[in-house]
């Protein structure tokens, strides 16, 4: 899924029509493309600067793919069945968290398991705080290199605390 309708750069105008979405402009490139996906994959994460996450199935094989900002969050969850992609950790339901894609990554799942396919090393870290404070629900955990092993209710608790702390030490 793509989240955010009309992210794509002007890099993929020559396949861009008003009457489709990101999501088929995507579906479109990857039909067209002469390479492999993997290819597209990462001429994707590198060309494209706008916030996604991509869960794209082909031929038995799921990629997971987060933009290299860290903008929301994609967890990697895990059972004796397999494994499940979800925007947030309190969607794993019975999957144990496995971890978070990185920003910039691009994840693989197929029988063979999982593995990391490509890590961009030019991020640009730049995570929503609307994410935090009004669209995760409260008992999403954060589980990423910056916010580590917080829920969302104790991350808006604790900045509320010192917002007021704030407000006071300055009135």
């Amino acid at each position: 899924f793509i989240d955010e309708k009309d992210n794509l750069p002007y890099l993929f105008k020559n396949f861009k029509d008003n009457k489709i979405s990101d999501t088929q402009l995507i579906n479109k490139l990857i039909e067209n493309e002469e390479e492999s996906i993997e290819s597209l994959l990462k001429k994707i994460i590198n060309n494209i600067d706008r916030a996604y996450n991509f869960i794209i199935l082909i031929n038995n094989t799921i990629y997971a793919i987060k933009d290299r900002f860290n903008t929301r969050p994609l967890c990697i969850g895990q059972n004796n069945e397999g494994y499940c992609i979800v925007s947030e950790t309190c969607a794993l339901y019975k999957y144990n968290f496995l971890r978070e894609v990185e920003p910039g990554e691009i994840v693989k799942i197929n029988s063979s398991g999982i593995s990391t396919i490509y890590n961009s090393t030019n991020k640009i870290l730049s995570s929503c705080l609307f994410e935090y404070i009004y669209f995760l629900h409260p008992t999403t955990s954060i589980n990423d290199n910056y916010l580590s092993n917080m829920d969302i209710f104790t991350f808006r608790y604790n900045t509320g605390i010192s917002l007021a702390d704030n407000d006071l030490n300055n009135n």
